[in-house]
C-alpha cells in the first residue's frame, strides 16, 4: 500500500509542477527510428522557405529517392544527444506528436535550454561539418506565437529555439524508409 501512495505522490507532484515529460507513442518512436536524414544544407535558408531545400532534394531524387520533407520538432529532438532536457523523451515538453507546441507554456522551462558544452558536435547524433553546425529548423509551428517555427540550436548546445520566419537557418530533410 505504501508503494501505491508513493507512486501517486510522485505522479501528482510531477503533474502539478509540470515536470514530467509526456511519453511519445510506440508508433511515433518506431516511425522516427526509420527516418533517413539528408546532409545539412550548404547554405542557409529563410526559415519560412526552408522547405525549398527539401524540394531541391526531391527534384534531384537525392539518394535515389523522393519524399524529402522538413522534420517535425520530435524528429529533430531524436538526433539530440548529451542533453537530457531536449533529447526525445526528455524534460522539455514541446512535442508535435503530443500536440504541445506552446511557446508561452513550455519554451521558458529550463529543460528546453539546459545544455552546455565545448563543441556543438557533441550534441548531435548526425555528423555535420563543423562550419555548418548551427540552428536547424523544423516544420512544426509554434502554436501560440504566429510566424515562428520550432528548431534545435546545435550552436546553442542542443537547445530548443523558436525561430522567426525571415531568420536564416540550416536545413536538413528527412524521408521515411
Amino acid at each position: 500500500m505504501k508503494k501505491i501512495y508513493s507512486f501517486l505522490f510522485v505522479l501528482s507532484f510531477a503533474v502539478l509542477c509540470g515536470c514530467a515529460a509526456v511519453p511519445l507513442s510506440q508508433v511515433t518512436l518506431e516511425k522516427i527510428a526509420r527516418l533517413q536524414w539528408s546532409p545539412i544544407s550548404e547554405r542557409e535558408y529563410d526559415a519560412g522557405k526552408a522547405s525549398q531545400y527539401c524540394s531541391e532534394l526531391n527534384s534531384k531524387q537525392y539518394g535515389g529517392h523522393g519524399g524529402w520533407r522538413l522534420p517535425t520538432i520530435d524528429e529533430l529532438r531524436s538526433i539530440v544527444k548529451n542533453c537530457l532536457g531536449t533529447e526525445l523523451g526528455g524534460e522539455c515538453r514541446v512535442s508535435e506528436a503530443n500536440s504541445n507546441l506552446s511557446y508561452i507554456r513550455d519554451y521558458k522551462r529550463k529543460y528546453c535550454h539546459a545544455c552546455e558544452g565545448n563543441n556543438p558536435q557533441e550534441h548531435s547524433k548526425l555528423y555535420f561539418p563543423s562550419e555548418y553546425v548551427t540552428t536547424i529548423i523544423s516544420k512544426s509551428p509554434v502554436s501560440d506565437d504566429r510566424g515562428f517555427l520550432w528548431g534545435v540550436g546545435f550552436d546553442e548546445y542542443g537547445s530548443l529555439l523558436a525561430i522567426q520566419k525571415g531568420y536564416y537557418t540550416s536545413v536538413v530533410c528527412v524521408r521515411e524508409n
